[in-house]
Formats: C-alpha cells, sequence, structure tokens
C-alpha cells in the first residue's frame, strides 16, 4: 500500500450518534473521489451501539434492552461486529486513497490497523497481540475492534479503543456471538472486552494526546482541521440515506 508523507487529522464530532456515522462514510466519500489525500479522524461518540452493514438486528444485540433503555443503534458502511460506544472509548478512523496499481486487501488493512493500536498500546507500557486479524487483546481482553471498506479509489478503517467505558452497559447491549467460538471462528477474547483504565491509570484525554503523538512519529506533516465543507455537504446528502435505512426502529424487525 502506498506509504504518505502528510495527513490531514480532523478532531470533529457531533453530539447525534447518526451524524458522527453518517460523517465516516462522508469522510471516505470525500477522499477517494476528491481529495486524493489521507485523512485520520479522532472522535467521541455518545452512548450507542454501532453494527457492520449485512448483519441482523437482534442476531448481534439484546433488542430488549435497546428498546427499553433508549439506546440509538445504527449501521455503519463497513463490515464487522456490533461495538458499543459511549464518552470513555475513543473512535480512530483513516481513509486513505490509492493508486489503481496498488489496490490493498483486508488482510493488509486490518494489519495496518492493529498495529497502531498496539503502537499507542506501547507509548503507554502495555504489552497487546492481536486476535482474529482485527482484535487487540491485553491478557485475555479485547480493547479495540477495527472495521474496514475498499471502494474503488481508496479504502478506509475505524478502529475502536475501550479506555473508560461502562462495561456492564456493554455486555447488557451486545450479545456475545459463542456460536462463532464454539465453531472456531473466533477466539473467546473478542467478547471479552475491558478498559484500559483496568492495567493503567489513564482517561480520554491522555490517550488521544499519544494518538497525535504516535501519528506525529509516522508522518511527516500533520495539518489539523475541522470537517471540510465539502465533507458536510456529503454528510448532508447521506443524512437521510441513513435515517431510513441504517437507524434501527420497530420496523426495522419487518422490512
Amino acid at each position: 500500500m502506498e506509504k504518505f508523507d502528510e495527513i490531514d487529522l480532523v478532531i470533529d464530532y457531533s453530539h447525534d450518534p447518526l451524524i458522527n456515522i453518517v460523517y465516516e462514510e462522508a469522510l471516505f466519500e470525500h477522499v477517494r473521489n476528491i481529495y486524493m489525500k489521507p485523512v485520520v479522524r479522532i472522535w467521541l461518540n455518545p452512548r450507542s451501539v454501532v453494527i457492520g452493514r449485512s448483519l441482523e438486528w437482534c442476531e448481534e444485540v439484546y433488542c430488549e434492552n435497546i428498546f427499553s433503555m433508549k439506546i440509538p443503534l445504527i449501521r455503519r458502511f463497513t463490515g464487522g461486529g456490533a461495538v458499543y460506544h459511549d464518552l470513555g472509548n475513543i473512535n480512530i478512523s483513516f481513509a486513505k486513497p490509492y493508486k489503481k496499481n496498488s489496490t490493498p486487501d483486508l488482510e493488509k488493512i486490518f494489519r495496518e490497523a492493529t498495529e497502531f493500536i498496539i503502537e499507542v498500546l506501547r507509548e503507554i507500557d502495555l504489552e497487546a497481540y492481536v486476535e482474529n486479524m482485527s482484535d487487540v487483546i491485553i491478557r485475555g481482553h479485547k480493547i479495540s475492534g477495527t472495521a474496514a471498506a475498499i471502494r474503488r479509489g481508496g479504502y478506509f478503517y475505524h478502529s475502536t479503543l475501550l479506555v473508560s467505558s461502562d462495561i456492564e452497559l456493554l455486555k447488557k447491549l451486545v450479545k456475545p456471538r459463542i456460536d462463532r467460538v464454539l465453531k472456531g471462528e473466533v477466539t473467546p477474547a473478542k467478547y471479552n472486552p475491558a478498559n484500559l483504565s483496568s492495567f493503567k491509570d489513564i482517561d480520554v484525554r491522555e490517550v488521544m494526546n499519544i494518538i497525535i503523538r504516535v501519528l506525529e512519529k509516522k508522518y511527516k506533516n500533520i495539518i489539523m482541521r475541522r470537517f471540510s465543507e465539502e465533507e458536510n455537504n456529503l454528510m448532508k446528502k447521506l443524512h437521510p440515506i441513513y435515517i431510513k435505512r441504517f437507524q434501527f426502529n420497530s420496523r426495522s424487525l419487518i422490512t
């Protein structure tokens, strides 16, 4: 995959979980079709659950708890499983263009994503390893997962990093797919989440600063900015589609 010396760093997010998810696709579309330059986004999302594009709603989450607690449940445009978001979880997104002769594959993308998370963890003296190709594990506990997408002209991945999330609530919302473990598709660690703060006395702001520091080591030039006018316009264009097709409601069970 092509290497870049310069990236944009966007630290921008909404108080609306749905809008935050729409921005992910808008950012990717802007990078691969117009901007043709890598963009990294670091963001926080209010309490919500986000699932992969092709998943069945209630196979991945406890729908009755989602209903009763009025937790937003949203599809993202990438694949992967269900993840819990709150302000104790950091999301890190990479949108990168590629040339016709350098098409990436998912295994390489996941390797790039997990290596970045492991590098961040080394900065705080925590040793981690990878399981299931996209999960970063510390002492048998999952602290980060990644989902990705490849489209013509670009690839995208976003990773979670649990720092001080409500793990008990996470377990009430996201189903552990024991059937996948029994089939040998994934290891048990995938459904054994934990926070970084369980292993190190550290908070979200400190970890965000470390993420930026690691980016500064990897890239010669970083341009920090908010969402651009083009990205905002793309978000507004995609938003009605997400409301209709990618946000869970009672009709989602029968359509």
